[in-house]
């Protein structure tokens, strides 16, 4: 019905997921570089222009240490 509340757990946010190698909810959190060590990476969509994009971040597992990045919030959009 409308207006119910969603039965179940609710959903994490990616950044709030546990490790999906291990289940270990302890990381450390920094930003993936090229060779440049000021350069920043991005996820580009398909078709999307230079500079269009979203930036990414990492976390590194402290127990298996797995590596994850994910997008972040922030939008680039180029002019």
């Amino acid at each position: 019905m409308m207006g119910e509340k969603p039965k179940g757990k609710p959903r994490l946010a990616a950044q709030e997921n546990p490790c999906p190698s291990c289940g270990s909810d302890s990381y450390t959190w920094g930003k993936p570089l090229d060779d440049h060590p000021n350069s920043s990476l991005y996820f580009r969509p398909q078709g999307g222009g230079g500079g269009d994009g979203r930036k990414l971040i990492a976390r590194c597992c402290n127990t298996c240490l797995n590596v994850r990045f994910l997008s972040s919030e922030v939008i680039f959009v180029s002019n």
